[in-house]
């Protein structure tokens, strides 16, 4: 009954082009963090217009059944559960979408919906939605499981889903488990979102009374509509369910009475969400998207905390484990109790009454016991696993019902106070609002904000706050004053700020915990023993605190192994994995330790622990202790690369080449997949660097370059060599790998460990000048991303002066990026964009910044230049077929700009509105051309189709309300053409849209958008009409403000004053700021005379 293997499945894909060879730089949070996930390259090479699609993809599938149940899991792709089909009813329990088709949603860009996905540790769309993860198998006579998992190279903490089938279980349990293995904190987050078709009888099912937002709302019924029913729901929104009263949630479907459900303890996973893209036309544009014809979906989200907007800390060394459960029903009604073992719907139809009772688990007969007051009524039932079976009841009036097995053990128990309760309790007090404490938590008091930046590794915003109103003065502030700097590298500053926070507070267990790290740093870098007893005096301080006694023994443990007291650290392992959630570092590191003090079975205790899903540190260690050599482990994705040319040089030369065909987008697109797996090698391989096991470490590097080439050929192996060399006293021999790792091919290697930069450091001191550039462009990027700007930007433009065209590129690209988001030169980011331009062919990708840049600066001359000379495949492309229509309309030709974009394909963003911003603002200009010329057809046309949404150009949602400049248009024309009566229809209907705008915020019940000027001005204008009001008084003088916002609004309020000279005002504003749509419109507006 049980099985699960390993096979292959033939999915219809659509074939993304390769990563971003550009690192996505913030500048520690100095730029736009938007589509930044540090260090990991960018994946939006997404255009629908041009996307070859492969109708008989072969996918890696792991496929488990238990004869009730079969789940597919797709191991390259997050290790998402594809399908969980019911066997006995033919049903997917889930939404299946039956293509693979990235749309532009997740953290990286490219994401897929249907079926689970798994996101840890960051805000949204995890990092590995769309991408390889570990995975294995598990079989056990008393079930089958896959588990999957990976390392996030963001915060170096380790996920693990364990999905299981269990015999006569008609569910599949899923086990997450956490480990935090820094010595420090890292943020916790996890969302489990499972994908259910969107239809007309959709009903989210959640036994709560508020769900959160800001402020919280009421659940169900909010401004007289049920908003559990997916109909109520126009535009995308978030539903958090708050305060639940039930540890079961789910979708329901009224018509067809099926159902699918997830079951948890909830003040373990509290995260009960709904989310759904909303019923108006122009959220159908998400079927174009991601599916080809398998319809809507919405989502429903498992988490462990309230709501998205909520992050909290895994602890240092913490391992925390979750654990739910996900079944369907059908032909059944709407749960009422549900837990792992059953669930039970109270049917009341026609004065009849039932129980409709869904065995998970439970096979046998079974009691089901009925009390009202002091009567108790028996009825028996036979239950088996995954049928629904029927017991005849009496609804009309309240009862408890107890559902035991004929053992007596209760199964489960439940109140009936009627229909209209939901199974809820009648005297609850629901209209008691919600106090989200979670959520005050991360601004109160003031240093919870920095916090809060410390999460997402914002580190200018973080010291900005922590030096605001005297916070870093304040006692709180001492530990995360002094987690900045530890956390960006800065060892002097942390141990200063760790002596100054003790100073104020010598028992402050976490500031000793920070202090210890940093001597055990110390001693690694310097080799002074001064270090190691600076060790003991802090880790004897912290280690009666709980959540501080791990890192005590770990940073003891360390210590004393890079002072060779093997016997001292084996004492401190042993303690550390006795009494508390160890990581598998902390056995490989014990493993080692029994290993070099001649303990032998004490090492190998520790290899099954060791072995675990992401953890490379069994094998390893099997190695290290001799005997055989073990079988090589398979790293995530690996059967789609070639094991005698795993990083293909010339993949690597054809990621910026464009106009491929379909096997050559497939095969680029996986070219940065060999530099992730030397990652996930390196990250296990700085254990024994960290601690000083040499001799182990220039074993496990040899063994690594004969079982993944890949490893080799990354440049920080060649610096780990080099360092060896240097520790050996061989001067020649480090120099010449200090060589080799300058001379490595370094697209897609983003340095991001500490380890990274102390090795890039030290290999400068050794390199010669021909190599210094290489290495001071990669210790760049380790520097900009840990608040150490100044300096990343010298090294930088040390790397312009490197001999290697690649390195120049990669140098050009980034201080271009640094000039945008640091200096705000955007004249200088295009100097540095043109020159990188020159280096080589075409790059779509620096032509598309360098226009940003361009249009930011008003220069519509070099722009013309720059697409004069694009290649024509480019062409078809939705993002060139975007800035072209840019151009049109930059240049006066509205009408251009919508004949462009109408026919056009577009791939946009979750929450993207710049295609249909722009299509709106052309249609704007062109309807005002026509109110000019006196084009009655045309000013209809183009207004009206305002109103309108054309499916390729971007969800309106987006925008919130914007159709009032448009309806006060065609008010005036009509009014002008003889028309009152409708120019005051269309006024009136302009004042009816007056109020403020609600568009979707991800993670929000809805954001309040403040009116655009154009908006704002028809609905003063048309006030003013309807009212029989002149132009209002000129609230400011014009000036030749350098500013455009400035000016636009001198430009709006002499529209507004009916100022005679505002029509020259602004065509000189115009002139001045041609690529400004807002200032062109309102030119425009000027023309037409709204006040006359």
């Amino acid at each position: 009954m049980l099985h699960i293997e390993r096979s292959v499945l033939a999915i219809p894909t659509y074939l993304r082009g390769p990563d971003d060879p550009y690192p996505p730089l913030t500048f520690s949070g100095r730029g736009p963090v938007h589509l930044k996930p540090f260090p990991y390259p960018v994946q939006d090479d997404i255009d629908l217009a041009t996307m070859p699609r492969d109708a008989e993809r072969p996918h890696r599938v792991i496929r488990l059944s238990n004869g009730l149940l079969e789940a597919l899991v797709l191991p390259d792709m997050n290790g998402r559960l594809y399908s969980l089909r019911d066997l006995r009813n033919d049903r997917e329990i889930f939404y299946r979408n039956r293509v693979v088709k990235p749309g532009l949603v997740a953290l990286r860009g490219a994401w897929l919906s249907g079926g689970v996905e798994f996101n840890f540790p960051t805000l949204g769309h995890t990092v590995s939605t769309a991408s390889p993860v570990f995975s294995r198998i598990e079989r056990r006579d008393d079930e089958v499981a896959v588990v999957v998992g990976d390392i996030d190279r963001t915060t170096r903490q380790v996920w693990e889903v364990r999905m299981a089938l269990r015999p006569n279980r008609a569910a599949l349990d899923i086990e997450t488990t956490f480990t935090n293995p820094n010595p420090y904190r890292e943020r916790l987050y996890y969302w489990e979102n499972a994908a259910v078709p969107a239809t007309d009888d959709l009903r989210f099912i959640c036994r709560c009374d508020w769900t959160l937002g800001t402020p919280p709302q009421p659940f169900p019924i909010r401004e007289g509509k049920d908003v559990s029913a997916h109909v109520n729901n126009p535009t995308p929104h978030d539903h958090f369910g708050y305060r639940s009263h039930a540890d079961f949630f789910g979708a329901y479907y009224a018509t067809r009475r099926l159902g699918t459900y997830h079951v948890a303890p909830r003040i373990r996973a509290p995260g009960q969400k709904y989310f759904t893209w909303g019923v108006k036309e122009d959220s159908n544009i998400w079927l174009r998207y991601l599916t080809d014809a398998d319809g809507q979906y919405v989502e429903i989200q498992a988490g462990v905390l309230e709501s998205q907007l909520l992050t909290d800390w895994l602890a240092p060394l913490e391992r925390l484990t979750t654990a739910g459960c996900w079944f369907g029903t059908q032909d059944m009604a709407e749960l009422t109790w549900a837990n792992a073992s059953v669930a039970v719907a109270v049917v009341t139809e026609q004065g009849r009454g039932s129980l409709e009772v869904f065995s998970v688990d439970v096979e046998g007969d079974c009691d089901a016991v009925f009390r009202r007051g002091a009567a108790a009524h028996t009825v028996p039932v036979r239950l088996s696993p995954g049928i629904v079976h029927r017991i005849p009841a009496d609804t009309a009036t309240p009862f408890c019902l107890e559902l035991r097995r004929r053992s007596g053990r209760l199964v489960l128990a439940g109140e009936w106070y009627g229909a209209e309760h939901r199974g809820m309790d009648p005297a609850r007090l629901h209209d008691v609002a919600p106090q989200p404490w979670s959520a005050l938590s991360q601004t109160t008091p003031a240093v919870r904000k920095a916090e809060h930046a410390e999460k997402y590794h914002r580190w200018a915003e973080m010291e900005r706050l922590l030096s605001e109103n005297g916070v870093k003065d304040t006692l709180e502030a001492g530990v995360p004053s002094a987690l900045l700097a530890l956390k960006t590298g800065d060892l002097a500053a942390a141990w200063d700020r760790a002596q100054q926070g003790l100073a104020r507070d010598p028992v402050n267990a976490s500031l000793h915990a920070v202090a210890a790290v940093v001597a055990v740093r110390q001693l690694r870098l310097t080799g002074d023993r001064a270090w190691y007893y600076r060790v003991w005096d802090h880790a004897l301080a912290a280690r009666r605190d709980r959540r501080s006694r791990p890192v005590s023994l770990r940073t003891l443990a360390e210590a004393a192994i890079l002072d060779h007291r093997f016997l001292e650290a084996r004492d401190a392992l042993e303690l550390l994995v006795a009494d508390s959630a160890h990581s598998a570092a902390d056995r490989a590191l014990l493993a080692a330790v029994c290993r070099w003090c001649g303990d032998p079975e004490g090492a190998a205790q520790q290899w099954p622990q060791v072995a675990r899903l992401a953890g490379l540190g069994g094998v390893f260690e099997r190695f290290l202790a001799g005997g055989t050599k073990p079988e090589r482990p398979e790293l995530p994705g690996e059967d789609g690369l070639s094991a005698a040319n795993p990083t293909p040089n010339a993949e690597r030369r054809t990621s910026n080449v464009e106009g491929r065909n379909a096997g050559d987008v497939s095969t680029v697109a996986a070219a940065w997949l060999p530099v992730q797996h030397a990652e996930l090698v390196l990250e296990h391989l700085m254990l024994y660097w960290r601690v000083g096991l040499l001799e182990d470490l220039a074993r496990l590097l040899d063994l690594c370059a004969e079982w993944w080439p890949c490893v080799a050929a990354h440049p920080v192996s060649a610096l780990l060599r080099s360092d060896l060399a240097a520790a050996k006293g061989s001067g020649t021999v480090a120099r010449q790998w200090a060589s080799t790792a300058a001379d490595s091919s370094i697209e897609w290697v983003f340095p991001s460990r500490w380890e990274d930069a102390a090795l890039l450091q030290r290999a400068l001191t050794r390199a010669g000048a021909t190599s210094a550039p290489t290495l001071r462009y990669l210790l760049a990027l380790y520097q900009a991303e840990n608040n150490q700007v100044a300096a990343a930007r010298e090294s930088l433009e040390a790397g312009l002066t490197s001999n290697r065209a690649e390195v120049v590129r990669l140098a050009g690209k980034a201080l271009a990026d640094w000039a945008a988001a640091v200096q705000g030169d955007k004249e200088l980011a295009a100097r540095h964009l043109e020159a990188v331009l020159t280096l080589g062919g075409p790059d779509r990708r620096l032509v598309l910044r360098l226009d940003d840049c361009l249009r930011d600066r008003q220069d519509i001359t070099r722009r013309k230049k720059l697409w004069a000379g694009i290649p024509r495949d480019w062409q078809a492309r939705g993002d060139v077929t975007f800035r072209l229509a840019q151009l049109d309309f930059d240049e006066g030709r509205a009408g251009a700009a919508i004949a462009r974009l109408v026919p056009a394909q577009f791939s946009v963003f979750e929450g993207g509105s710049a295609i249909r911003r722009l299509y709106v603002d052309a249609l704007l200009v062109d309807a005002i051309g026509a109110c000019l010329a006196g084009d009655a057809a045309r000013v209809e046309s183009r207004c009206k189709a305002v109103f309108e949404f054309p499916e390729n150009l971007g969800a309106a949602s987006w925008l919130g309300e914007h159709s009032r400049f448009a309806r006060f248009l065609l008010g005036l024309f009509a009014w002008r053409k003889g028309r009152q009566d409708e120019g005051r229809q269309w006024w009136e209907d302009v004042l009816a849209r007056s109020g403020v705008s609600k568009a979707y915020a991800v993670g929000e019940e809805q954001k309040t958008v403040g009116l655009r000027a154009d908006e704002a001005l028809a609905v003063f204008l048309a006030a003013r009409r309807l009212n029989g009001q002149g132009p209002a008084e000129r609230a400011r003088p014009p000036t030749s403000s350098e500013n455009v916002d400035e000016r636009t609004a001198e430009i709006a309020d002499g529209i507004r004053a009916g100022a005679p000279d505002v029509l020259g005002e602004a065509e000189r504003a115009l002139a001045r700021f041609p690529c400004a749509a807002l200032l062109r419109i309102l030119t425009g507006l000027a023309r037409f005379r709204p006040w006359a």
